[in-house]
């Protein structure tokens, strides 16, 4: 047993204001609520009203579509209602003038779902001839751009090349800087942090992410005075990126939390691909109340259907530097042995 899980009761000290526990309970609903108003305006979880919502469906059953092809053995003619369901929201996003990248890649699954069943002994569905019918129609509006949805065949030994590191010192040896060179991250070595990082796994691949850069100087300052954290070396970096997620593309109410979760894989990717490049990085946490949250968005230009999920200092490395030693937890505290909690199974056996 960890210390962790020993049931105790104290009153340990925090920087948090010394108020009463109703008064506490009072600001904790304020903010709840703060979030909740802005995840009700512009999800899907109502209703699917906005175009990035549309967009957002589209991806989903694309990947579905991708998904589906891509186990061993895909069952013949799956997924009637997704396939159906797909096609309709691509011809209606592609009426409303939608990105065309998208509606290729949701018609590249499908025809790629079309070949993989003509290559199956089983009967052709009677829905099958209007869904090639669709997708002979869409083809005709769209320019051509490659593969851009479907599925596609990598080798082990391409990915073990691809993937391989040194050691995984690599992990180890990357620290967060507060110490920064004066020599400037230059927008190419940015841009290729940003492509590497859009490989980040995303849910149904929605991608959901931004990423606003602010150079060094006086619109890189306005911004690190809405964050508590930064004091002595935030000016010095090249470079602060504020990283946010489309509430517009989650449509269940089950996605209210799936932001930070898809937000903070992509700020961690991010993070390992200015690591790769050499180039040096701190956190800023942004875990504020809604007070700040608002002084944020008055100062930058943050649409008010994206959440902040973290700031990035970025800049060059000095030839030397101090950095925190930042302890670790030992791993016999982080991996746990996993446990199923005592049932009845069926029959009464235990």
């Amino acid at each position: 047993m960890t210390a962790d899980s020993t049931q105790v009761r104290f009153q340990a000290r925090t920087d948090g204001p010394r108020s009463g526990w109703l008064k506490k309970l009072i600001l904790l609903s304020r903010e709840y609520y703060y979030d909740a108003k802005r995840f009700i305006a512009h999800s899907g979880a109502l209703s699917p009203r906005h175009l990035a919502t549309l967009r957002a469906l589209v991806t989903m059953d694309t990947h579905r579509v991708e998904k589906g092809l891509a186990i061993p053995s895909p069952k013949p003619w799956f997924g009637e209602p997704i396939i159906k369901r797909v096609l309709h929201n691509t011809s209606l996003y592609a009426r409303l003038g939608g990105d065309e990248d998208v509606c290729k890649a949701a018609l590249d699954a499908v025809e790629s779902y079309l070949d993989a069943n003509s290559q199956h002994a089983a009967a052709e569905p009677q829905w099958a001839p209007e869904l090639k019918r669709t997708v002979a129609g869409l083809n005709e509006q769209l320019r051509p751009a490659g593969l851009l949805g479907g599925t596609k065949t990598v080798s082990r030994e391409t990915v073990y090349k691809a993937s391989r590191l040194d050691s995984l010192d690599f992990f180890t040896s990357r620290y967060s800087i507060r110490d920064f060179a004066a020599d400037l991250v230059t927008e190419e070595q940015i841009a290729a942090a940003v492509a590497a990082a859009q490989h980040t796994p995303s849910v149904c691949n929605r991608q959901s992410w931004s990423v606003h850069v602010f150079p060094r100087g006086p619109h890189a300052d306005a911004v690190l005075a809405c964050q508590n954290g930064n004091a002595g070396f935030g000016h010095t970096a090249s470079h602060i990126l504020l990283i946010t997620v489309d509430l517009r593309t989650f449509v269940y109410p089950g996605e209210r939390n799936q932001g930070w979760v898809d937000g903070g894989m992509f700020a961690m990717s991010l993070l390992h691909a200015f690591h790769a490049l050499g180039i040096g990085t701190c956190c800023l946490n942004w875990s504020v109340d809604s007070q700040a949250d608002r002084r944020l968005r008055a100062v930058a230009e943050i649409s008010s259907h994206e959440i902040v999920i973290m700031m990035l200092a970025v800049g060059q490395l000095p030839e030397s530097l101090q950095v925190a030693a930042s302890w670790r937890r030992p791993l016999d505290d982080v991996i746990r042995t996993g446990r199923l909690r005592q049932f009845t199974m069926q029959g009464g056996d235990q």
